[in-house]
């Protein structure tokens, strides 16, 4: 009787553990069969689309469903990416992401309670279902660029300036914000194709690029229109700041030259100005600035023209005077901003 109770008491405690093991590993195979279900997923939904922005959210969305609250930042300095999902939290994950030498990013995964073992493993292969997608939406991205970018200047071209001059001019409407549009021409251009060469015609477009994009503000948008033509978006920009911003570009042109072999050649350049008003669509704020450049282009070039509409809303409210808005019925009006003296003694006569 001494010997069987330890047998059954071991017996009962061998079985105890049986169950238990069995227990946990039936746990662990229904973990493994949903982290397998959910790579699925999540590899199918990283096919859907090329675009970076939805590829990124969809590899979110698969760290959400497998590992609850987290958070993700992925950055791509060549394309200038930067995105960010949830908010970052103390233990953190980072990943640099590269497919055959070619660098995909950086990549941070992070969340409040610590990561085990078996999630860090389930996270790097979540990774892997997420290069070859990532690496398309790149290489999507970059194609989109190459057709929005000029090839000589690198600036954006016309079709990327119809495109963000409607996003803009959409955003200042719903939000009822500040908008201007800068058009700037170089000035007697053909003559300096006619007299040096197209190859020197290009370099003048090239330098003169190089110095608009000097003279604007970080927050600015720089476009080559066509041939000798620029356009400049400045958001969150009034009239009288975008004409300050435009002299000041016109006296950086005006001040280079070009060098070449049969002596420096001199440049500048007309500037046209106009706001946004509610009423205006991209076109119509478009037709506005290129009509003052075009002013500025009859009136003797290398000089800034802001448009009439943009000017009556400024400097006639500060005369206070209603018969002094007859002095901007007209198309454009001066570069000079005109005193409130002169306003009056026109309005006199």
């Amino acid at each position: 009787m001494s010997l069987q109770q330890p047998i059954s008491d071991t017996m009962r405690q061998v079985t105890a553990d049986q169950a238990l093991f069995d227990q946990h590993a039936e746990q662990s195979r229904k973990t493994e069969d949903k982290a397998l279900a959910a790579l699925f997923r999540i590899s199918g939904a990283l096919q859907t689309s090329l675009d970076i922005h939805i590829v990124i959210q969809a590899f979110y969305d698969g760290l959400l469903d497998m590992f609850g609250s987290s958070s993700l930042e992925y950055s791509h300095k060549e394309s200038k990416i930067n995105l960010v999902h949830g908010i970052l939290g103390r233990h953190r994950c980072n990943y640099q992401l590269t497919l055959h030498g070619k660098t995909l990013g950086e990549i941070t995964i992070s969340r409040r309670k610590r990561f085990t073992k078996a999630e860090i493993v389930l996270l790097e292969n979540l990774l892997c279902t997420l290069v070859n997608p990532l690496n398309n939406a790149l290489l999507y991205q970059e194609a989109l660029a190459a057709a929005l970018r000029d090839p000589l200047t690198n600036l954006n071209n016309r079709r990327a300036m119809e495109a963000t001059l409607s996003r803009e001019v959409e955003l200042a409407k719903r939000c009822r914000s500040t908008l201007s549009l800068i058009t700037l021409d170089i000035d007697h251009f053909k003559k300096i194709n006619d007299n040096y060469g197209h190859l020197t015609g290009d370099q003048v477009i090239v330098e003169v690029a190089n110095a608009l994009q000097s003279a604007v503000r970080s927050c600015d948008i720089v476009f080559r229109y066509g041939g000798e033509e620029f356009v400049v978006i400045l958001s969150n920009t009034d009239t009288h700041g975008a004409h300050l911003l435009a002299e000041r570009v016109r006296k950086t042109i005006a001040d280079q030259l070009i060098p070449h072999e049969d002596g420096d050649i001199n440049i500048s350049a007309s500037l046209g100005v106009a706001s946004f008003e509610q009423l205006d669509d991209g076109k119509s704020l478009f037709a506005k600035a290129d009509a003052a450049l075009y002013q500025a282009k009859r009136t003797g070039r290398n000089r800034t023209e802001v448009y009439a509409s943009d000017l009556e809303s400024t400097e006639t409210a500060a005369v206070n005077k209603p018969s002094a808005a007859k002095l901007t019925k007209t198309k454009v009006s001066r570069s000079k901003r005109i005193s409130k003296t002169e306003l009056a003694e026109a309005t006199a006569h």
